[in-house]
């Protein structure tokens, strides 16, 4: 009585073995295609581009030490308000300190790290900072001269774009200089926001406000 069934069992199994490798193979290809596809339409990344001194820190006139660094009030939640809403946070600064050797760019990289640190402690990733040595009146004669890197030069924001998968478009820049907003109007991004004191002062940024601290309320408006 079981001799049918087994043996159409036996037969089931050994057409089921010759065609495995055929079904693997279709299964591998399927998953490679619904990761292509997966790939193709994921979309970008939008960026908060920071400035340094004058928007992240204190700027007492290059600083490029642990000791001469004190974060602006307010930054902690203003970039932890960013980074909810999605934007990763890239750094972009200029670092003339280092070509004029008031600091070496080793002294900058300890500081560096160890802003990064501080911000990990808050809850927020800075994703990278980029920066430029250069400046054409430095002293320290491996970094003087001019750079593409140095803003208003677009330079450090496209690689960051290239780097990071961004969209610009959709990005914002924040700084305290007229250099800063420039950079980011010639990298494309969406909006660009100048931190200053005097609200009479003329730029071509899309929106002026006094304080990091306001960039909540700025990021609503983009939004909005």
């Amino acid at each position: 009585m079981l001799d049918p069934i087994l043996n159409l069992a036996e037969k089931f199994f050994v057409k089921f073995l010759e065609f495995a490798p055929i079904f693997k193979m279709v299964a591998s290809a399927f998953i490679s295609m619904m990761t292509v596809h997966e790939g193709a339409f994921s979309s970008m990344n939008k960026a908060l581009f920071l400035d340094r001194d004058g928007v992240v820190n204190v700027d007492t006139h290059y600083v490029g030490r642990i000791e001469d660094f004190e974060f602006i009030p307010g930054i902690f939640d203003s970039l932890r308000a960013a980074q909810e809403q999605g934007y990763i946070l890239i750094v972009v600064t200029n670092q003339a300190g280092i070509a004029r050797g008031f600091y070496t760019e080793e002294d900058f990289l300890r500081l560096t790290e160890w802003m990064k640190d501080a911000f990990l402690k808050e809850n927020i990733l800075i994703r990278q900072v980029y920066y430029c040595p250069f400046h054409v009146d430095g002293v320290v004669e491996e970094f003087k001269g001019e750079s593409p890197m140095r803003k208003p030069n677009p330079g450090m924001l496209l690689q960051a774009k290239q780097e990071h998968d961004i969209d610009c478009a959709q990005s914002i820049m924040i700084g305290d200089k007229e250099s800063d907003i420039e950079a980011g109007k010639r990298a494309g991004v969406g909006c660009t926001v100048l931190v200053t004191q005097d609200k009479s002062l003329g730029t071509s940024a899309d929106k002026v406000i006094a304080s990091i601290a306001e960039l909540p309320d700025c990021l609503g408006w983009i939004k909005g």
